[in-house]
């Protein structure tokens, strides 16, 4: 009890490490640089009031993926962009100016999946999907993904259609142990969600970015769902897995999965990233780390060293996935090679090395 509390004093003692940006929602008829929709999916969760959450611990095993499908819920919602003042890879959410911030905008639109993705015409964008991290609240993680779309927009035309998948994070500091002791239950949510819209999309036209604690979330939604008879052939296009907050063990036991139905998978990590020292100490892992501070071999997994373009002081190096034009463009460039053609020098160019170590080999960037 007593190193439970000193871990989470750890965890308070470094709020920056892992508290989401305060985001105010912006009023009706708020004047703004730039205004884009983001469709969203999330799970279990009425669509008001949205950033208030009561869970439901009694469901447990009893509680399958196909269960979980009856709890989702779809939509878009339009997010204030700062056109004018926005600064590539930054996200501009405080300050006193609520010209110059990115905000929710007015209220969500429920509509069916069915509604949102059901291709009309057959040069339709693909989807691109973001699976936040820990304490997110659902504007947050609208806003993130509003962010990462817009700046990949910024280095030229790129259609595509960017969606946020929000698990059942209490979306606050002190529900850290709460919300892992849960993942597995959330997991069935974002099965349910993938299973549903790859049934819906063209093969391959669905990509995934993944970031810290959504990654375990992520992992284990594919895991429960790998036998499930839309699985037959690799249905999802692109897989990025940014920061991943899970343990060694579990990431060489569970992406194998996610390789084998999707088209390509990526993994990228820094060992000046603080969040994974926090997640390390707060889950009393003295030995094992986390496969987002460290190389780990997986095959058919191109693993990116990214210290170098990395720095504690930027959103405490934890999240560099959408900070950093090396990695905008890494993700642009993925799911814009749909035959997997282009190895990680010819996406990079210069800029990464390949690397061969004792455990094998990944790429740093320069």
């Amino acid at each position: 009890m007593k190193t439970r509390l000193f871990t989470c004093l750890a965890l308070f003692c470094a709020p920056a490490i892992l508290a989401e940006p305060k985001i105010r929602i912006a009023p009706p008829g708020s004047k703004t640089n730039v205004v884009t929709s983001v469709n969203f999916a999330e799970h279990d969760r009425p669509l008001q009031d949205r950033n208030k959450y009561a869970f439901d611990l009694k469901r447990k095993d009893d509680y399958d993926v196909d269960q979980a499908a009856k709890h989702l819920y779809f939509g878009w919602r339009y997010v204030d962009i700062p056109g004018k003042t926005h600064v590539f890879g930054k996200l501009e959410v405080s300050g006193r100016s609520e010209a110059g911030k990115f905000r929710v905008h007015g209220k969500p639109v429920p509509l069916s999946l069915k509604e949102l993705a059901t291709p009309e015409r057959a040069d339709e964008p693909d989807f691109l999907v973001f699976v936040h991290g820990f304490n997110n609240s659902f504007d947050s993680a609208l806003i993130q993904t509003a962010q990462l779309g817009y700046d990949l927009q910024q280095i030229g035309e790129f259609p595509i259609q960017m969606w946020s998948y929000r698990w059942k994070s209490r979306g606050m500091l002190s529900a850290y142990y709460e919300d892992r002791d849960h993942l597995r239950e959330y997991s069935r949510g974002l099965g349910a969600f993938i299973r549903q819209i790859v049934d819906l999309r063209p093969s391959g036209s669905v990509h995934f970015v993944v970031h810290s604690m959504g990654n375990e979330v992520f992992l284990q939604a594919m895991n429960l769902i790998q036998k499930d008879p839309v699985f037959d052939k690799k249905i999802l296009g692109k897989v990025m897995l940014f920061a991943p907050d899970v343990r060694e063990s579990d990431f060489k036991k569970w992406v194998p999965t996610v390789v084998a139905r999707s088209a390509q998978v990526t993994h990228y990590f820094s060992s000046l990233d603080t969040a994974m020292f926090a997640s390390r100490i707060a889950n009393f892992a003295k030995i094992e780390k986390r496969a987002g501070a460290h190389f780990v071999p997986v095959v058919g997994v191109q693993s990116f060293d990214v210290d170098s373009i990395n720095h504690r002081w930027d959103r405490l190096g934890h999240g560099y996935f959408a900070a950093k034009e090396p990695l905008i463009r890494e993700i642009r460039t993925l799911i814009q090679d749909p035959a997997c053609l282009l190895g990680p020098e010819d996406r990079n160019g210069s800029q990464v090395e390949k690397v061969s170590s004792p455990e094998g080999v990944y790429w740093r960037y320069r």
